[in-house]
């Protein structure tokens, strides 16, 4: 009698049973938090890719060794400019696929012990955000050059950031449909952590600056599948990574220190968001609709995140509504290469 020999399960297929089986229904992670697994993986990946000339056929259960995983950190420090937390943050998302796989697969157990002894660097949540000064804003986008594509580009983009108040990743998200301009009220409908989707609404000169980018980018007839801000790689249009904006902030906050020390010399992207909610909470904005716009669970998590006591929020007052969107799925997708192995299912 023929015994029937188990299926063999490759190392691409734990991949995407992890990433679209395991992480969202037995971990009941949200697809927000799937889809940054699912980067953290692909970075990895481009490193094989890039740094190893590992091609498809090769991915196997080496290209995970300690001795990879370590040289891949360095590269995400040295060449992708990552930070000590952003780049434990992406570790935490390789050693939490690796003890999937050791619970998958014995002749795994013993790559993830080994990497298990690659120790964080960034010690805590990191340094306290600090907004900008409306005098330093000010001179941050005034050091924006807009006679440039890319300093138009970068000029609505973080108009919009501040406008809104959104973190990075929301804004990246935005595709051309989720723009509701020629309404009323005009806004954008954003998702954002646990797959809490709201609506955003724009102030008249964002509106004006995003139709004219919209037409000098896209033409008249563009893609409602579209990213809003999107980058090129071998005429492959994808969505903007947030190392890109990063690295458009840091270049453009060192140009405004020179000129005012209220602008940080390294700034990143929620040090935006960090001024919008705390400009609106000297406008008298609401509370209660600044937790609301920052997608904020509760109202004790703006207290905390503003730094300030509850009885000096309660004494602002209602200035602004912000309406409920309806929910909507979106995910990065990346052909070719290696990361073509791996998928996030819609």
């Amino acid at each position: 009698m023929m015994k029937n020999n188990p299926k063999k399960v490759s190392l691409t297929d734990h991949m995407n049973n992890w990433l679209n089986d395991y992480l969202s229904n037995v971990r009941n992670f949200s697809s927000k938090t799937v889809s940054c697994y699912f980067n953290a993986l692909c970075l990895f990946l481009d490193f094989l890719e890039e740094e190893h000339k590992i091609p498809v056929k090769k991915i196997d259960i080496k290209c995970l060794s300690r001795t990879y995983l370590e040289e891949w950190l360095k590269w995400l420090q040295e060449k992708r400019g990552n930070s000590k937390l952003t780049r434990d943050h992406r570790l935490a998302v390789i050693m939490s696929f690796l003890s999937y796989l050791q619970s998958r697969d014995s002749k795994y157990k013993l790559t993830y012990i080994e990497a298990s002894g690659i120790k964080g660097i960034s010690h805590g949540r990191g340094k306290i955000v600090e907004p900008l000064t409306k005098k330093g804003l000010k001179v941050f986008f005034e050091c924006i050059d807009c006679s440039t594509k890319v300093g138009r580009r970068d000029f609505i983009m973080f108009t919009i950031m501040y406008d809104i108040g959104c973190r990075v990743g929301e804004l990246l998200d935005i595709k051309l449909r989720d723009l509701f301009l020629d309404t009323d009220a005009p806004h954008v409908r954003i998702r954002g952590k646990g797959d809490k989707s709201r609506t955003m609404a724009f102030s008249d000169t964002t509106v004006l600056l995003i139709r004219r980018y919209i037409k000098a980018t896209f033409g008249i007839c563009p893609s409602p599948d579209a990213f809003l801000f999107h980058s090129s790689h071998n005429g492959i249009y994808r969505r903007m990574s947030t190392d890109a904006v990063n690295a458009r902030l840091d270049k453009i906050s060192s140009k405004a220190h020179a000129i005012c020390p209220d602008v940080p010399l390294h700034m990143h992207s929620h040090q935006l968001r960090h001024s919008s909610a705390t400009h609106w909470l000297l406008d008298n904005v609401n509370p209660a609709i600044i937790s609301s716009a920052l997608g904020h669970s509760s109202l004790s998590t703006t207290v905390r995140y503003l730094g300030i006591s509850s009885e000096e929020l309660r004494t602002a007052l209602q200035k602004r509504a912000c309406p409920v969107s309806p929910e909507e799925d979106s995910f990065t997708k990346v052909e070719g290469g290696l990361r073509s192995l791996i998928k996030v299912k819609k």
